[in-house]
């Protein structure tokens, strides 16, 4: 079993979905949609 490898893609998606929610709520993001 490749645990850590299971980890790391599971952190990486989470990092990537914190900061693209980060980007949508922020409010200069508004001025693009």
């Amino acid at each position: 079993m490749h645990i850590q490898k299971v980890y790391n893609y599971y952190l990486n998606n989470n990092l990537k979905h914190a900061a693209g929610l980060a980007y949508l709520a922020h409010p200069v993001s508004q001025v693009y949609y």
